[in-house]
Order: C-alpha cells, then sequence, then structure tokens
C-alpha cells in the first residue's frame, strides 16, 4: 500500500537525505496499516509528514522521538524500521500479531511498553537495547528459554508476566544496579537463581514469586 511513498521518500534530488531515508522507514513501520488505520492517524498521511500533527508520533527536531498507539487495531506496525532516533515506543493492546525481535529495537530506545497484544517468539533479553530503563512486556505470548543476564546498565523495571515461558530455572548475574523491579510470575517459571551465589538478589525484586524458589 506504501511503496509509492517509500519510493517518493527516497528520491535524492530534495538534497536532505537523511529526512529522505527517515521518512522512508516510518513508511516501512506502517507498511502492514489499513487504509482506515492509515487515515485515523493523519488526513494527509500521503505528503508522508509524518512529524506534522501525525497521531502517535512525536518528533524533536523533525527526529522520530516518541511512538505512542492504544486501542489501535488496523495491523501490526514494524518495529524493526523504526529510525534509531527513537527513546520510548508504547503500542498497547492494538492486537499485534508479530514475532518480538529485541536486537533490532532502536539503539537509544529508553521506554518499552507492549502490553496486551498477541506478541509472540522468545524474547532475547540479553539484546535489549543499552540504555533501556523500562521494559514492559505483559500480556503477550513470548516464550523462553530466556536468562537475566547482560542486562542493559541502565535497566529498572522489567516486566514479563503473563506469558507462555516455561523454563524450570531461569539464572541471573550482575543485575544493573538500578534494578527494582523483575516481574516473571503468572508463567511457567520454577526458580530463579543466581549463577554466582556471591551475586544473589534481594527477593523484593522478584515480586509474586514464591520465597523459596528465589535463589
Amino acid at each position: 500500500m506504501l511503496a509509492g511513498l517509500i519510493c517518493m521518500c527516497v528520491d535524492s534530488s530534495s538534497g536532505n537525505e537523511f529526512f529522505e531515508w527517515q521518512g522512508a522507514l516510518m513508511m516501512l513501520f506502517l507498511a502492514d496499516i489499513s487504509m482506515k488505520g492509515m487515515e485515523s492517524i493523519s488526513g494527509d498521511y500521503e505528503r508522508g509528514d509524518y512529524c506534522h500533527q501525525w497521531q502517535g508520533v512525536e518528533c524533536i527536531n523533525h527526529h522520530v522521538d516518541k511512538i505512542h498507539f492504544t486501542a489501535f487495531p488496523h495491523g501490526n506496525f514494524n518495529l524493526r524500521a523504526l529510525p534509531h532516533s527513537t527513546t520510548s515506543i508504547c503500542i498497547r493492546n492494538c492486537k499485534q500479531t508479530f514475532e518480538i525481535q529485541t536486537r533490532s529495537l532502536p539503539q537509544k530506545l529508553v521506554f518499552l511498553s507492549l502490553i496486551l497484544n498477541k506478541i509472540w517468539g522468545r524474547v532475547d533479553l540479553t539484546t535489549l537495547p543499552p540504555v533501556l530503563t523500562t521494559a514492559l512486556l505483559q500480556r503477550n505470548k513470548l516464550t523462553g528459554p530466556i536468562k537475566l543476564t547482560n542486562l542493559p546498565e541502565s535497566l529498572y523495571t522489567l516486566n514479563l508476566q503473563y506469558n507462555n515461558i516455561q523454563q524450570e530455572v531461569v539464572w541471573y548475574d550482575n543485575l544493573p544496579k538500578t534494578i527494582r523491579r523483575i516481574k516473571l510470575a503468572m508463567n511457567g517459571i520454577g526458580a530463579v537463581r543466581a549463577v554466582n551465589s556471591a551475586n544473589r538478589a534481594k527477593r523484593s525484586i522478584f515480586p509474586k514469586m514464591r520465597k523459596r524458589n528465589i535463589h
């Protein structure tokens, strides 16, 4: 549906290749959104001026900064295409059915919320963006195995509750000093255990897990 727009955006004759490329990425991000969905985002979406009065898109100096959609059931968003300037993604209750790929998330991402969708696949927590502070991934169809190692040093909250992670033991090591909550309940996880007993975390970090299952 948006192929023509993508070709328009990357026309190098405009002399502004960066913004043309960013525009092409945004069109790829929205490529699977229905016509009805596009019309609800912008009444003038064919111009491709996504930083000017587009619903759900916020920019700083014409650089994409925030993506926020709630109850928007008009097709899958392609997170892999988002510009790396993106610092915040909130796609909540939007009937998303794509496979998660943490390695492809924007590298400047600070806040991620994908609550209440049908996102599936193995969630690799070792390839989260390096400056991420919040990852809210609860109520999806994510699977394991997972491991709590090499997490972003700035991570404050990680929520994976109500997914399909079936795992006898989740191992953790060198948790970020900033971490306050890692929510793993309502999965099929038997226990969480430190790789090195000298690096045991406070049990309060793992709420709703039985204390005897936190080691």
